[in-house]
């Protein structure tokens, strides 16, 4: 196998020549399909963040400077786009696409670094098919606690020289 150009960059920059991950520290983060991994100043603690991915979102929706907020989304969102629904208030073609976007890539942060996200991104996937008006609103929300989580991490209390190795079964 020939690896050449990016691939090899990559390759070269991040693995030694027996194949081995460089060791991940402060100075040196690895960063992946926009997630990134460090070391926290106790160089102890690994932490995992997806601000990259998050300021991108917010800078496509123009939410940049937006309130933060603590959750999600509320009930009241959730009422308000069954009402919508039952109301027949439907998305546009190119707000319908918007709104599938968006769930993506909330869908991406749930499944790499804000867990909490997972039930929210499901309640707003059930209107894929016909996205009404009211996701509008709920979206805005969505971004605005998205805006709050800029500088959060997952992060366990693990000692990077104790053998801890993490590893990552991407074939499935």
């Amino acid at each position: 196998i020939q690896i050449e150009g990016e691939n090899w960059t990559y390759i070269s920059e991040n693995f030694d020549m027996k194949g081995e991950y460089r060791r991940i520290t402060r100075a040196n983060p690895i960063d992946f399909l926009s997630m990134r991994m460090s070391v926290a100043a106790d160089n102890r603690t690994l932490q995992l963040d997806n601000d990259a991915r998050i300021r991108k979102i917010l800078t496509d929706y123009d939410m940049m400077d937006c309130n933060p907020k603590k959750q999600p989304f509320t009930r009241c969102h959730v009422a308000s786009m069954a009402e919508s629904l039952k109301n027949g208030e439907f998305m546009t073609d190119e707000e319908g696409t918007q709104h599938r976007s968006f769930v993506g890539d909330t869908g991406w942060l749930a499944q790499t670094s804000d867990p909490n996200l997972a039930p929210y991104v499901t309640i707003l996937g059930k209107y894929n098919s016909k996205p009404v008006k009211a996701c509008i609103e709920t979206r805005k929300y969505m971004l605005q606690y998205l805006k709050s989580q800029l500088g959060l991490c997952l992060s366990p209390n693990v000692d990077a020289a104790g053998g801890l190795r993490y590893t990552n079964d991407t074939d499935h």
